[in-house]
């Protein structure tokens, strides 16, 4: 488990010591792979170091009794795995132990537990120093670790930077062990886990992979039989199922070994069990490929036969299963279940194109045999659209009978829009969106402040609609989606996307229409009055309704609230109500896996670690959904470029640009949250109406006008409400801005007070962010130059030396070098070759 692990485990270790220093027996128990074994040995190294001879012993192995007939008289016996120990060595452990001597065990929390328990009545029956010695034993109990504490021992492990997306299925897997975390790290670093269809380890490890845990599991099991290890396999990849669910699907031998074995656990809080696929890997060794391939296609055909009945499959069932049906002609699987094997895998290949997935689903669809009926025209727009382009995927709507369905018909709509959009090169560009003019501040567009428009649907459902009522409806709808489809500006026309909202009669509609005018507004800093951000009301959900246009359009709904919420500095405070939004997206997990991205994207941002921003903004862009709007993409692509230059500006900060409209909102929020103030300019700016500004630009505002005016009261003030909305690079600078100010003026009561904050700060930002370092907070703070310091540096960074610029000025070479010292201390510049680079950053700063 290493170190870092140890580590998880300290507190625990620490008191096992104490009590067997003490003389007390000590039993640690818990679930398979929970560390036990590790922390026995931890335990037994430190008594050695401390002078007591110690004897290990294994209950696994077949020498265990004649170890402990060796046992010297005074050592402190270990026993290892206690749960696969007989009476006789129970017995023969238990007469060796002497009075206030120390007993250490561990057990496996299992089915052998009660079989154990008999053993140690049975014993304590037939002799009282047995009875005296089991009843003083104290037991300690590990319990899975947390996953945030998991995903710390990953990051403090891991040699390179580890993406969310990795860190999670890592920790899924890992189940709370931190010994198979430590394993799977290295499994991960080597390519061999997968996400799809189920967290999992898609083949046997290599032999030279050094694999402490995966090997103590392998051990703890000895002997299985193929059949076992084979339908530990195929159940690890089912997932959650209950024992007559498993004896119909492996076996009832196989079930039962498993279950002797603890490979098959019980899951908690439920009468499901499972096989945790690290297990399953443990037992690989002793599967059979061929019988496999036959209990993956068993489990496959009930899925069809599930799909048959009409009961819906889960994303990573239907994955699972055309992975692992086989190919078949019509004529050989005839009927209900050959119709529902074909939509098996039309539905899998278009959740993978949905999802980037395109050559898989290629594969799903030449399986899925000759059509019987006429394929969706939707579904079939949308997988031309991704395997051959839009141009062929538009044609196929416009030659499609248009959908008699108000939904359907919408979605025709939606997905022309977004062909049309393409084929007109409107792709998506980080250039694409200018700053363009502002959207009419102090109104909302013509809607009342108090007005909430399109989360809040009507609750008695529409009549029928008429024709009229429906090419209303369309015409609305086909503004709503070509304005989202568009990357040009489009200020002129977003004031009528609140009044489509309210009349709309179309839920979905309403709510892009909705979103769209809220990001607008929020993308050039204004607050949308009237909205959830404004009212501080929860995030709105996607709708629940199993439509296709629901389905497609819940990601990019989730998606414009997340940017929304990035851009108003709230991530950190609305985390939980993005998560709990994507559970009413489908497919779920693939929604999950960019939601992850971006917010480990916003924490790394506002922790100043531009690089791990950069990198999870690009995989979020990758796992985006295929059929994002494009204006939407263009967003992504926009701050995506905007980290980006922060990125590759940190050690030469550019200069602010000359008219501070050049810069977009985004841009100066990235560069703000980021903590890359120099890069921005020191006063507020005029061009926000504060009556209508965001709360973020006005705190931002309020806190560079407050560095510019060497303001150190204001400074604290606004620190305090940085770190209560978790920004924590932007506290960090106005802290030191702050105590900078104290320390030039001998306030030290000041320099005190930012002192405790600044470490309050570390504290919080150590325990919220499981991959921070302490002190890699941006150590940037607003600074002022003198006139003479300026003047010197401007000369040091032309490259003339000290004896020259003294010459310059009619000063002293000492003057000189007191002057370039104290301005490369102030611009933290480690050399006189940025200076140049730091002094263009935080402008004339008078």
């Amino acid at each position: 488990m290493g170190i870092a692990g140890a580590n998880i485990r300290e507190s625990v270790s620490t008191e096992v010591l104490k009590l067997s220093l003490e003389g007390a027996s000590v039993l640690v128990s818990g679930p398979l792979g929970s560390g036990k074994s590790h922390l026995l040995r931890g335990v037994a190294r430190r008594l050695e170091r401390a002078g007591a001879l110690v004897q290990s012993v294994d209950c696994v192995a077949g020498d265990a009794p004649d170890a402990v007939a060796s046992t010297a008289p005074d050592a402190v016996l270990v026993l290892d795995n206690l749960e696969r120990a007989d009476g006789a060595l129970l017995q023969a452990s238990f007469e060796r132990v002497r009075p206030e001597q120390p007993l250490l065990m561990s057990l496996t929390v299992g089915p052998h537990h009660a079989a154990l328990m008999h053993t140690l009545d049975t014993i304590a029956g037939s002799s009282p120093r047995a009875r005296a010695l089991i009843e003083a034993v104290r037991r300690v109990e590990l319990e899975p670790v947390s996953p945030a504490g998991i995903e710390r021992l990953l990051h403090e492990r891991s040699e390179h930077r580890l993406n969310s997306a990795t860190a999670h299925l890592i920790t899924t897997l890992a189940a709370g062990r931190p010994g198979w975390a430590v394993d799977l790290l290295k499994l991960a670093e080597h390519g061999y886990l997968s996400a799809r269809p189920r967290p999992g380890i898609i083949e046997a490890p290599h032999s030279e992979l050094d694999l402490p845990a995966l090997r103590a599991i392998a051990r703890s099991f000895g002997s299985v039989s193929v059949a076992a290890a084979t339908a530990a396999l195929a159940l690890s990849e089912l997932g959650p199922i209950d024992l007559p669910g498993a004896r119909d699907l492996v076996g009832a031998e196989a079930t039962t070994e498993l279950t002797n074995l603890g490979a098959l656990a019980k899951e908690p809080g439920s009468e499901l069990f499972s096989v945790p696929a690290f297990i399953a890997t443990a037992l690989r060794p002793h599967a059979d490929a061929e019988l496999l391939e036959q209990r993956r296609e068993a489990v496959a055909l009930r899925l069809v036969a599930q799909e048959a009945l009409g009961i819906p499959l889960s994303e990573a069932e239907l994955l699972l299963c055309a992975r692992s049906l086989r190919t078949r002609t019509a004529e050989s699987e005839p009927g209900l279940l050959g119709r529902a094997r074909s939509r098996v895998l039309q539905r899998a290949a278009a959740n993978l194109i949905s999802f980037n997935g395109e050559i898989e689903a290629r594969t799903f669809l030449l399986r899925s045999g000759a059509l019987e009926d006429e394929p969706d025209p939707l579904q079939h727009a949308r997988m031309l659209s991704a395997l051959v382009g839009p141009a062929p995927a538009l044609e196929a709507l416009t030659l499609a009978p248009r959908p008699t369905n108000t939904s359907a018909l919408l979605l025709h709509e939606y997905l022309a829009a977004r062909f049309a959009a393409e084929l007109r090169g409107n792709s998506p560009s980080a250039d694409a969106i200018q700053p363009g003019s502002r959207p009419e501040t102090g109104a909302n567009h013509g809607v009342p402040d108090t007005a909430s428009p399109g989360q809040n649907p009507a609750q008695d459902p529409p009549p029928p609609p008429s024709e009229d009522h429906t090419l209303a409806l369309c015409a609305d709808a086909t503004t709503v989606f070509r304005l989202w489809n568009d990357t040009a500006n489009i200020d002129g026309e977003t004031p009528q996307l609140y009044p489509i909202a309210q009349r709309s009669s179309s839920p979905e509609v309403a709510a892009l229409a909705t979103a769209l005018a809220d990001l607008e507004l929020v993308w050039h800093g204004q607050l949308p009055r009237g909205s959830w951000l404004a009212m501080g009301t929860p995030i709105p959900h996607p709708s629940r309704d199993a439509t296709d246009l629901t389905r497609t359009i819940s990601g990019p709904l989730l998606l414009a609230h997340a940017l929304t919420v990035l851009l108003a500095g709230e991530q950190a405070l609305r985390g939980e109500e993005l998560l709990a939004a994507v559970e009413h997206t489908s497919p779920r997990d693939s929604h999950k896996r960019w939601l992850r991205h971006i917010l480990a994207a916003g924490s790394a941002l506002v922790c100043g670690d531009l690089d791990r921003a950069h990198l999870e903004w690009e995989l979020l862009i990758s796992t985006a959904p295929r059929f994002t709007p494009l204006r939407l993409r263009s967003y992504l692509d926009h701050i995506g470029a905007a980290i980006r230059d922060g990125r590759d500006s940190a050690v030469a900060p550019a200069a602010p640009p000359a008219d501070k409209l050049a810069e977009s909102i985004p841009e100066r929020i990235t560069r703000y949250l980021s903590g890359r103030h120099h890069a921005l300019d020191t006063a507020a700016s005029p061009a926000e109406n504060p009556l209508t500004a965001l709360p973020v630009v006005r705190l931002a505002n309020a806190h560079l006008q407050a560095a510019h005016d060497q303001n150190p009261a204001e400074l604290l003030r606004a620190a305090s409400r940085l770190m209560r909305l978790e920004l924590w690079a932007p506290t960090a600078f106005a802290l030191r801005t702050a105590r900078m100010i104290f320390l030039s003026r001998r306030a030290v009561g000041g320099v005190q007070q930012c002192d405790d904050k600044l470490a309050e700060l570390e504290d919080r930002v150590s325990r919220s962010v499981p991959w921070y370092r302490e002190g890699s907070l941006p150590a940037a703070c607003h600074t002022r130059l003198t006139p003479r310091e300026r003047a010197t540096a401007a000369l040091a960074a032309e490259g003339f030396s000290n004896r020259e610029i003294a010459s310059r000025l009619g000063c002293g070479v000492r003057t000189v070098e007191s002057h370039l010292a104290q301005a490369r201390a102030k611009l933290g510049s480690p050399s006189r070759k940025e200076l140049a680079g730091r002094l263009a950053a935080v402008g004339s700063g008078e």
